[in-house]
């Protein structure tokens, strides 16, 4: 067992304390009520098992509570630092910590960018529809907003300020160097999960600005030149069929640098 932390006036516990229960109730049961009290803000625990499975939807890892006794942990552990060290090593004249919250406020910055360009989309499509065109396009309108809603949603994500990983809860009763490795656990674990989720929404987010930029394309066609909506249909297929076989050329030339 290591050393408690310091509670002592002055260390980082001893600064925080008088804010956390009153003078006269600074007990491991005034800290226990407190830590209940954070456990029932309103959807935090519904909003902490949706992120839960988003997680492991996008990172392709159980969370760590599922996988520290697996026989595969150490080949999931090294694939979370392979991914990281780039951001990492790009910041290696930082202190330690500073690196995690630079990376976190980079993702901030390039998500906050990402949901005003969503929302200059999904205001697009609304006005698109309000003119009077036929329902093929108008289909395709309202099938894009709700897309982008979507992917606003998952964006909103890469702004939360804690992390469902974090150890707040009850360090103060454990040992320091066993609350310092979960604390670097949550980090490494946050920057993995904020990467991969900022790449999945922004892959998205361009994938559905060019439908989007296409779909404009054709109301202006329809309303310029009154084309119907076979003409339409016919553009779409030629755009999706090039679209798939991009991606399908893409494919194989990752399957032939795997090989």
């Amino acid at each position: 067992m290591g050393s408690k932390w310091p509670t002592a006036p002055g260390s980082a516990y001893g600064l925080i304390e008088p804010f956390l229960t009153d003078a006269t109730q600074r007990t491991n049961v005034g800290l226990t009520q407190h830590a209940t009290l954070e456990n029932n803000l309103l959807l935090d625990k519904y909003f902490e098992c949706v992120d839960e499975k988003l997680f492991k939807y996008v990172t392709g890892l159980p969370p760590r509570s599922e996988r520290q006794n697996s026989k595969n942990a150490a080949q999931w552990e090294t694939k979370i630092d392979e991914e990281i060290a780039g951001h990492l090593l790009a910041r290696d004249h930082l202190h330690e910590h500073e690196k995690v919250f630079h990376v976190f406020g980079v993702i901030d910055q390039k998500a906050g960018a990402m949901l005003t360009h969503i929302s200059v989309m999904i205001a697009a499509n609304a006005l698109l529809l309000s003119k009077e065109t036929g329902g093929f396009l108008d289909g395709f309108s309202v099938l894009l907003m709700c897309s982008f809603i979507v992917i606003a949603l998952l964006s909103l994500r890469l702004l939360r300020f804690w992390s469902s990983f974090f150890p707040g809860r009850g360090a103060r009763d454990r040992p320091q160097r066993q609350v310092q490795t979960e604390m670097n656990d949550s980090f490494r674990e946050e920057i993995f999960y904020r990467g991969r989720l900022y790449r999945f929404t922004l892959n998205l987010t361009t994938l559905l600005t060019a439908v989007s930029a296409l779909v404009m394309c054709m109301y202006g066609l329809e309303l310029a030149f009154n084309v119907g909506w076979k003409i339409h249909l016919m553009v779409s297929m030629v755009f999706f069929a090039g679209l798939g076989l991009s991606i399908w050329h893409v494919r194989q030339a990752e399957e032939l640098e795997s090989e």
